[in-house]
């Protein structure tokens, strides 16, 4: 599976960065538990489970709401602010804001703390979809 052998690849790139993090890094916990919780889901999944659906939303959902990314524009978020006002709402508002200050109530747009961003990034592709 292709899956695997990409896992399998960064295991061992992790593997090689953590024998040479003379300082311990910070990151580096948190590297290693979510390779370890990705591979659980894919071996999940191998084993015959089924990922958890998405739920089904249409862009009305996501009209007239305010975004929040991270700050700093950079490509990866000025497309997915294009691809929204493009495709989902064309009056959508957008903030650029700290990670850790994230508002409430808002739709959170490739935050690095976010926990389910790919569940988000997956919301956004369902959209474009309909």
């Amino acid at each position: 599976m292709k899956i695997e052998h990409s896992l399998g690849r960064l295991r061992r790139q992790l593997n090689e960065l953590t024998e040479t993090d003379y300082f311990r890094s910070t990151g580096r916990h948190r590297a290693e538990a979510n390779l370890s919780k990705l591979e659980k889901k894919v071996e999940a999944v191998r084993q015959g489970a089924h990922p958890a659906k998405l739920p089904n939303r249409s862009n009305k959902d996501y009209q007239k709401r305010t975004w929040v990314t991270r700050q700093n524009l950079y490509v990866d978020r000025l497309a997915s602010a294009w691809l929204i006002r493009r495709f989902i709402d064309p009056k959508a508002k957008f903030n650029f804001v700290d990670a850790n200050t994230y508002r409430n109530g808002a739709v959170r747009m490739s935050l690095s703390t976010c926990s389910r961003l790919s569940l988000g990034t997956m919301e956004i592709c369902a959209l474009l979809k309909h």
